[in-house]
Formats: C-alpha cells, sequence, structure tokens
C-alpha cells in the first residue's frame, strides 16, 4: 500500500510514521483487492452462510465499524454503494489507514489475542 494514509512526522531529523502498517485497511474492503464493490458484500456473506473464505482483514471486513462481522456490513457495504448511504467509518473506503476505535477485530488474525 505504499504507506498510504499514513501521515510522517519529522522532528529534529527523525523521521516517524504514526501506527502500525501491517494493521492498515481500506473499510468494505472484503476480499482484499484493494477496491470497495458489490464482491465485498458478497465475500461478507459467503463467509457467513456458505462456509466461504475467512476475511483476511476482519476490520476491514467490518463496514459498519461494531466490532463484529455479521449480515449489517454486507448491508452497509450495499447501502453505501447502492443507496447514497454515506461514507463508510474511519478510514473509510478511499483510503487504506488504521481503525481509530479499539476492538476485539484485527488484520493480522481476525480475533486480537
Amino acid at each position: 500500500n505504499g504507506g498510504a494514509g499514513y501521515a510522517p512526522l519529522r522532528t529534529d531529523g527523525v523521521l516517524s510514521i504514526e501506527g502500525n502498517a501491517a494493521s492498515a485497511f481500506v473499510r468494505g474492503d472484503s476480499n482484499s483487492d484493494t477496491t470497495v464493490d458489490i464482491a465485498d458484500a458478497v465475500s461478507v456473506l459467503d463467509y457467513l452462510f456458505s462456509a466461504g473464505v475467512a476475511p483476511g482483514c476482519f476490520d476491514a471486513s467490518d463496514a459498519n465499524d461494531d466490532e463484529s462481522v455479521d449480515v449489517a456490513d454486507a448491508v452497509q457495504i450495499l447501502d453505501f454503494l447502492f443507496s447514497a448511504g454515506g461514507p463508510l467509518p474511519t478510514p473509510g473506503a478511499d483510503r487504506c489507514g488504521i481503525d481509530p476505535t479499539s476492538g476485539p477485530l484485527d488484520c493480522q488474525q481476525g480475533i486480537r489475542p
């Protein structure tokens, strides 16, 4: 992702990047193709109801940021795409970033230990 969504800080010649690049994601991008589209809603539903592949990043699949992956996330994605449902929660569907809210979901292994 080339560091997209991270603001470098420079202090006294020291460059640091806030956030954990391993936890960066695009909200609603359940199939991890970097684009939020109808395939992401299908991916959530496939995982939930058809023993489909688990999302690579559970945080990204949590489209409504309620700290669970369920049918409401597929509805949120479809609402965003087709019903002018408003933007998806931070980091949003248009940029890669980290989740400003803490909770049990993660991009590494689904559930934080």
